[in-house]
């Protein structure tokens, strides 16, 4: 039921955009935004070829200023969600959906935020779909416990058998209670009040 003014962001593509087109089939949105600067310049080609502006810096926790990637040895530039809002003019807007594919620096960039659908949120969110590396229990607590402290409920779990050696990372996706109820209204409504 997303709606044509949606705001979606979707941190990590790896040059994939099927996520980002599905979302644009149900919301006819012109509000998505891939963020991802470790593209090489054919997987950066493909990304624009889709016509979703495509912001080439990651996303990081406030108090880190860059995440370092093992594999590649190469630093790159980052923002913290607030301050990538600010930038693109979102500052006091809510994100429909927050997807997040960061392999493994997850936990960085909610360390210092709290986003879901509560009074101290930081941010406010409808759906969180995000990938978590399970390497380490105590970090995977934390950010769930973060979520449930702003009233975000997990809907979805699976593993991911692709890749993290198919066994240690997950696909979690959480909605907030505000929009859980407004799409069961939108698919029940004999169920609505009179």
């Amino acid at each position: 039921i997303l709606k044509s003014d949606a705001l979606i962001y979707s941190f990590g593509s790896n040059g994939i955009t099927s996520f980002e087109q599905a979302i644009n089939k149900i919301s006819h949105s012109d509000n998505i935004f891939i963020f991802d600067p470790t593209l090489t310049p054919a997987k950066r080609a493909a990304v624009k070829e889709v016509k979703f502006p495509l912001i080439e810096i990651g996303l990081v926790g406030k108090t880190n200023q860059n995440e370092f990637d093992g594999k590649v040895s190469k630093l790159y530039p980052t923002r913290t969600l607030p301050d990538h809002m600010r930038h693109l003019g979102h500052a006091n807007k809510k994100i429909n959906v927050l997807k997040v594919d960061i392999e493994g620096s997850e936990y960085s960039a909610f360390s210092d935020i709290v986003i879901g659908e509560c009074a101290t949120a930081d941010i406010l969110v409808d759906q969180l779909l995000i990938e978590v590396h399970g390497v380490d229990r105590n970090l995977v607590i934390s950010l769930m416990k973060m979520l449930h402290k702003c009233n975000m409920r997990l809907f979805s779990k699976e593993r991911n058998g692709w890749g993290c050696h198919g066994w240690y990372c997950l696909e979690y996706s959480f909605v907030s209670p505000s929009f859980a109820f407004e799409v069961f209204q939108s698919t029940h409504p004999s169920c609505l009040a009179k």
